[in-house]
């Protein structure tokens, strides 16, 4: 039987996986029209962001865009972050 080198190319595979989720502020509040309804929005935003795993990487690109990024190691991470939003 011949050894894989021995038949084609072999690719190194890369062990993980680097994931993305992008979060945009800007219209988050657009239908707010009163403090309560400023603060129920927070709320709910700061629900969202605690929900986020604490291994994740944070950059924000200066125009209203917050990307996080996760390594997922296998594809159970992958199946995992996929639940939580990120591609």
């Amino acid at each position: 039987m011949k050894r894989l080198r021995e038949i084609g190319t072999v690719v190194d595979m890369p062990t993980t996986r680097k994931m993305e989720l992008t979060f945009r502020g800007k219209h988050s509040f657009d239908d707010c029209s009163s403090k309560n309804d400023l603060i129920k929005r927070c709320d709910e935003i700061q629900d969202w962001f605690e929900k986020l795993p604490e291994e994740m990487e944070v950059f924000n690109t200066d125009d209203d865009y917050l990307t996080f990024r996760v390594e997922a190691k296998d594809k159970d991470d992958v199946k995992y972050y996929k639940r939580k939003g990120f591609n």
